[in-house]
């Protein structure tokens, strides 16, 4: 009986210090700035556009904020834009994630001065992907716009092209429910305790 009073207390204890980690959902911070016309977007899918998270207009814009990601699943960070103006497509800052998960580079954070982990097409998302470039910004032509900060933006590789452009990043998520297994055999021996 003694045995199964402390078996209960170790199991709630460990419910209780799983709970914050089980509730709460992986979270993606972004601290970017896009050029030009690009729309952000979250996708479970990477040859889907998924769900808009913001759209830029035609001027130079930064954007700072959160959103939910879906967990126990990939999910993809997806960057469209319809290019123009003489202009290279490009985007520069950083993401992070909180409460579990990883980029595709391994990390908790991808940023814009490093091309690991990105995929840029000029097809769309999920097909016909290369590696593309980081390069220091400039305000000459083909590259970043007047007023847009002068450090690595990553962008297409050819800096001459004012098409459509697609851009993706994978985030693995772990299970959100997997703690739940380590109390499940606890919960059990308890049950069995209590009946004998």
């Amino acid at each position: 009986m003694k045995c199964g009073r402390i078996l209960a207390v170790a199991a709630t204890a460990l419910l209780l210090l799983l709970k914050p980690a089980i509730a709460t959902a992986p979270v993606l911070t972004y601290n970017i700035d896009l050029w030009p016309s690009f729309t952000f977007s979250l996708s479970t899918s990477d040859s889907t556009t998924g769900t808009t998270v913001l759209s830029s207009g035609w001027s130079y814009t930064s954007f700072t904020g959160s959103v939910a990601l879906t967990p126990g699943t990939m999910n993809f960070i997806h960057l469209s834009t319809g290019g123009g103006s003489g202009y290279s497509p490009g985007v520069i800052g950083d993401f992070t994630l909180s409460g579990g998960g990883t980029f595709a580079n391994g990390a908790t954070t991808i940023v814009t001065d490093n091309a690991t982990g990105w995929n840029f097409s000029q097809t769309g998302f999920g097909t016909g992907y290369y590696s593309p470039t980081v390069r220091l910004g400039s305000t000459s032509l083909y590259d970043v716009p007047t007023g847009a900060p002068t450090s690595y933006w990553l962008i297409d590789s050819n800096l001459n092209y004012p098409g459509d452009l697609w851009m993706s990043v994978a985030i693995n998520l772990p299970e959100p429910a997997s703690g739940l297994l380590l109390l499940a055999p606890l919960t059990a021996i308890t049950m069995l305790r209590r009946r004998r």
